[in-house]
């Protein structure tokens, strides 16, 4: 069973990655780069190639996740993935990286109530 789901594994993803990986969490990674994700595989995480630009990524689910970290290097599509996320999953926390310094266009798109800055 999936409890923590990482779509996206940049500097951030990897960070988190290392630090709960081999925790019996039931962790699983989505990520694009096919090296990458050999290299988790490699290192026993459980982890797929998926393009997270395609929403048809939900689908590929087993259960619904309790966290989902979205964490790639790329701000504007962690903000689309955050959005599908969402919808797909919305009892589970959601944490998703927007950069030391993010754009207007990414921030006005989450509710100030909803933030939750991390330095």
């Amino acid at each position: 069973m999936v409890s923590h789901l990482v779509l996206g594994c940049g500097t951030v993803g990897r960070v988190v990655v290392d630090a709960v990986a081999g925790r019996d969490v039931g962790l699983s990674v989505f990520e694009a780069d096919p090296e990458r994700v050999d290299t988790l595989r490699n290192e026993n995480v459980a982890a797929q190639r998926v393009d997270l630009s395609d929403d048809g990524w939900v689908e590929t689910v087993e259960s619904a996740p309790q966290v989902i970290l979205v964490a790639s290097n790329d701000p504007a599509a962690n903000l689309r993935t955050a959005t599908t996320a969402r919808e797909a999953f919305p009892d589970a926390t959601l944490v998703a990286y927007a950069d030391a310094a993010p754009p207007t266009e990414t921030t006005v798109a989450v509710p100030r109530e909803r933030w939750h800055v991390v330095e």
